[in-house]
């Protein structure tokens, strides 16, 4: 079964979290997810989603 998974290390703002390469603000954050929901995908915490994956569990969205 094929799965998708995104993660996020780096956030910047205007305030106290700098710009760096692969970093993106809170606004583009919530776009993603918007959009991840908008195509019917499921969002799932990573301990969630590994215990899935061990399992063979994962659904396609």
């Amino acid at each position: 079964m094929f799965s998708h998974g995104i993660m996020f290390h780096h956030f910047h703002d205007d305030k106290e979290h700098i710009k760096s390469q692969g970093s993106i603000t809170d606004k583009n954050f919530e776009n993603i997810i918007k959009y991840c929901i908008s195509e019917g995908y499921r969002l799932l915490k990573a301990d969630d989603f590994y215990e899935k994956a061990v399992n063979n569990k994962l659904k396609k969205k």
